[in-house]
C-alpha cells in the first residue's frame, strides 16, 4: 500500500504544471509550508513548471518578510490562473475552495487535487489528502511528509520553524499530545546554530506604521459576559482601509492578537473584526479550559481550530463593521458552548 509520499510523488510525476495555493492573506504557517513545498518539488522534480498562487486584491502593495518571499505570486483573479495555469493544484494551511478565494468552482473539475491541511473544519473534495488536526501547524505536516528523511539545508530548517512559530505564538500553544514538536525544534536549531532571537525579531517586528491601527483596536475594546466567561471583542472600522493595505491590517490583528488580547487578567476568549477588500474577518482566540472558538466559527460559516479560528462575511454598502460586531454580541449568546 502506498504512503501519503509515495503518492504525492507518483502525482508529481504524472503533472507538469503545477500551483501551490493557500488562503487569501497568507499568515507565517501558509508562506511557509507554500515555500517548503515548492522547493522539495524544485528539487526533486526539477523539470516541473511550479508556482505559488494567493489571492489578493492588494497584489501591488504586498510587504512581506518572510525569506524567498520573491517566489511567490499574487493575483486578483485566482479562478482564471487556476483554470488556464495547471493540471494540478495543492492546498496547503485550508480545506476550503472558499478560502483560496475561488468563486467558480467548476474550474476544478479537470484538475488533480491535493490537500494538506491541520484545520478541523469538514474538507471540501480533494482527490488526495492527508490532515492531521493534531499537528502544530501546516509547515510541521509538510517538513514531517516530505523533508524529514531528506538531506535539507538551513534555509528549509529556517522557514519550517517561521511556520511553526507563526500558528504556536512562538513556540508557545503547544498541545501536551504534540510535544514531541519541541524535539523537532530541537533538531532543527541544533543542526544548524540557529539564532532563534534572530528568528523571534522576524516574527514579532511590526512597522510603526501600524501603531494607529492598535490604538483604535484599544480604544474599541469591550468587554462582555458568555456564561461564566469574560471574551474581549474589538474592531478596525473600514474607513483604515484609505490608507492601509490589506497586509498592513493582517499584521495589526497579529500584533493586537498577540501582545493585547491574549494576554489580559480574567479574559479567555477574544473576538477581533477587521476590513479587507473584499471582507470582514473575525478572528477569534480562546485559552485553555474555556470556550472552543471554533464552534462559534462554525455558527457563522467559517472554521479553524479549538484555540484559534474564524470566519468571514462578504463586504457590503448595506453592512457596517460596527453591526456586524452588534450583530455577534446578540448571536454568540445563542450559540452552544463546548469547554475544552
Amino acid at each position: 500500500m502506498y504512503s501519503f509520499k509515495d503518492q504525492f510523488n507518483l502525482d508529481i510525476q504524472k503533472y507538469k504544471n503545477i500551483i501551490i495555493t493557500s488562503h487569501i492573506n497568507p499568515d507565517f504557517d501558509s508562506l511557509a509550508s507554500t515555500l517548503l513545498l515548492y522547493l522539495f518539488i524544485s528539487k526533486k522534480f526539477p523539470n516541473k513548471k511550479i508556482q505559488i498562487i494567493y489571492k489578493t486584491s492588494n497584489n501591488g502593495n504586498i510587504k512581506v518578510k518572510f525569506p524567498l518571499s520573491k517566489l511567490v505570486n499574487y493575483t486578483t483573479d485566482i479562478d482564471n490562473v487556476l483554470l488556464n495555469n495547471s493540471d494540478l493544484i495543492i492546498f496547503l494551511d485550508s480545506n476550503s475552495y472558499k478560502q483560496i478565494g475561488i468563486n467558480d468552482c467548476s474550474i476544478l473539475n479537470d484538475k488533480r487535487l491535493i490537500c494538506i491541511d491541520h484545520h478541523a473544519s469538514d474538507p471540501d473534495y480533494f482527490d488526495l489528502q492527508y490532515i492531521d488536526i493534531n499537528a502544530s501547524s501546516c509547515a510541521e505536516l509538510i517538513f514531517d511528509i516530505l523533508w524529514k528523511d531528506e538531506d535539507y539545508n538551513e534555509e528549509i530548517a529556517i522557514i519550517t520553524l517561521l511556520g511553526i512559530m507563526g500558528d504556536t505564538n512562538v513556540f508557545e500553544f503547544i498541545k501536551p499530545q504534540n510535544s514531541k514538536l519541541f524535539h523537532l525544534i530541537g533538531d532543527l536549531i541544533n543542526k544548524f546554530n540557529i539564532d532563534i532571537s534572530h528568528l523571534k525579531k522576524t516574527y514579532m517586528g511590526f512597522e510603526t506604521k501600524l501603531i494607529p491601527l492598535i490604538q483604535e483596536a484599544l480604544n474599541n475594546v469591550e468587554i462582555i459576559k458568555l456564561h461564566r466567561f469574560s471574551i474581549i471583542i474589538s474592531y478596525l472600522s473600514e474607513v483604515i482601509l484609505e490608507n492601509y493595505n490589506d497586509y498592513e491590517i493582517s499584521e495589526a490583528k497579529s500584533l493586537y492578537s498577540t501582545v493585547f488580547s491574549q494576554n489580559f487578567y480574567g479574559v479567555e476568549v477574544s473576538a477581533f473584526f477587521y476590513p479587507s477588500q473584499d471582507f470582514i474577518i473575525c478572528s477569534l482566540r480562546s485559552k485553555p479550559k474555556s470556550p472552543s472558538v471554533l464552534e462559534i466559527a462554525k455558527h457563522f460559516g467559517g472554521g479553524g481550530h479549538i484555540r484559534a479560528a474564524g470566519f468571514r462575511i462578504p463586504r457590503s454598502n448595506d453592512l457596517t463593521i460596527k453591526q456586524i460586531v452588534r450583530n455577534f454580541r446578540t448571536e454568540i449568546e445563542n450559540i452552544p458552548i463546548i469547554i475544552i
